[in-house]
């Protein structure tokens, strides 16, 4: 029933500082996992041709996963190396967002994903709608028309659960995605 071939589940880190709210948000950690919506598993590249021109099926999965170096606060708060596990070294030595965002443009293309057929999934509105667009603002680029389509998983499962969904732990949602 779904109308999309596949859909882009999206984890974003981004840049924090505790108990700080009006820390700006900056993406450090920009994954995706592919779930193809017909056979409702994780997307794979599963032939390949070897030297000796044989079929050889090792499995590949497709996804994107790119550390991203922050610009407006580029040290990490301890708070937020705990809390993402991701390392001030790490950061440092990652692209920028602009060009970790055109290397994930092509790898859409790479793996032939046309923006009519797939949505992305983000745990809720604020992924797409506030981290995004603030990470688009700071590079003087408006939102893609590509992160206009998209999926909330919060609201989704809060229609599952019937409205129980925000007192359940992430752990909860990942045990229970069978119900979904």
């Amino acid at each position: 029933m779904c109308p999309y071939d596949n859909l882009l589940v999206l984890n974003l880190a981004t840049t924090c500082e505790e108990r700080n709210f009006d820390y700006p948000l900056e993406i450090i950690q920009f994954s995706i996992v592919v779930i193809d919506t017909r056979t409702k598993t994780i997307m794979s590249l599963s032939l390949n041709i070897n030297r000796n021109q044989n079929l050889d099926y090792q499995r590949e999965d497709v996804k994107f996963d790119r550390y991203v170096r922050p610009v407006v606060n580029p040290m990490l708060s301890d708070y937020c190396k705990s809390y993402t596990g991701i390392s001030q070294a790490t950061v440092d030595n990652a692209d920028t967002f602009s060009k970790v965002f055109d290397q994930f443009c092509a790898w859409l293309q790479e793996h032939d994903f046309q923006e009519t057929r797939y949505a992305f999934v983000a745990l809720n509105r604020q992924d797409l709608w506030l981290v995004a667009q603030y990470q688009f603002l700071l590079v003087k680029q408006p939102l893609p028309a590509m992160c206009r389509q998209w999926v909330d998983l919060n609201a989704s499962m809060n229609k599952v659960y019937q409205g129980q969904f925000n007192s359940r732990t992430k752990e909860d949602i990942i045990q229970n995605m069978s119900d979904f």
